[in-house]
């Protein structure tokens, strides 16, 4: 019933509280295996492009539900570039963007799918440099995913940094805790990372990659990781002293 009524309403308001609805019974896993077998996957998704912003928030948080379900993947995972490019055009810490980022969060959990993020991590990381705590957070979640499977390592390595100097001035004592420890995280695993030699030059070689940016032993940011070793939070120490190792 709701989803022929999401399908008929001409209501911009009743579509958001349909969508909402759909959402919070998409919490339940139940409902989650319901609405993929009456085929409302599709039907909720197109809505990613409502011209309702309120609309298309409560669509990525339906789908965001539905994500915890491993046959909805199968099927979310076919809209994740719609789901890229309302990060890229949305305002600035909207809670589209926020919406967004837990969509791919949820959807990056395994290695499965984490393949279609390939071309994100520029995106990514440019979020952590214009956003809000929420969603520097929201988008270290998603990083720290990709970089946790060795098979994603050659992508992230070799992705354009933005604003290079904007993030290694992120590695320091007043930024917030939480960003931090995801950040260091993230840093960890792409130092578990060996390459060749003949690998690391060739990756030296492009301007403002990540390698240069964060791997690389003539980047600024091994001498900020020194600067947060004595921070008070005792889990960004061990941190810190663990990459430095």
């Amino acid at each position: 019933m709701l989803l022929s009524c999401l399908q008929t309403s001409n209501s911009p308001s009743d579509r958001s509280r349909i969508l909402l609805t759909l959402g919070n019974a998409a919490a339940f896993t139940v409902n989650q295996d319901l609405i993929r077998e009456f085929e409302g996957i599709p039907i909720i998704a197109g809505f990613l492009s409502d011209p309702e912003a309120e609309a298309r928030v409560q669509t990525l948080n339906a789908l965001n539900n539905l994500c915890m379900n491993l046959p909805n993947q199968e099927q979310i995972k076919v809209y994740v570039p719609q789901v890229l490019e309302l990060i890229e055009v949305s305002p600035v810490n909207s809670d589209l963007q926020l919406g967004a980022l837990r969509l791919l969060t949820n959807l990056s959990v395994t290695d499965k799918h984490q393949h279609l993020l390939k071309k994100s991590i520029t995106l990514l990381l440019s979020i952590l440099v214009v956003s809000n705590e929420t969603l520097q957070v929201q988008a270290l979640k998603v990083l720290v995913n990709l970089s946790s499977n060795p098979d994603m390592m050659d992508d992230i390595v070799q992705a354009q940094v933005r604003a290079p100097a904007s993030v290694i001035l992120l590695i320091d004592a007043r930024t917030s805790p939480a960003v931090l420890r995801r950040l260091l995280l993230f840093v960890g695993n792409l130092k578990a990372w060996r390459p060749s030699a003949q690998v690391a030059d060739e990756l030296r070689r492009k301007q403002d990659c990540l390698f240069r940016v964060m791997l690389d032993e003539s980047s600024q940011f091994h001498s900020r990781l020194v600067q947060v070793l004595s921070h008070p939070d005792g889990e960004i120490q061990a941190q810190v002293a663990r990459i430095l190792a």
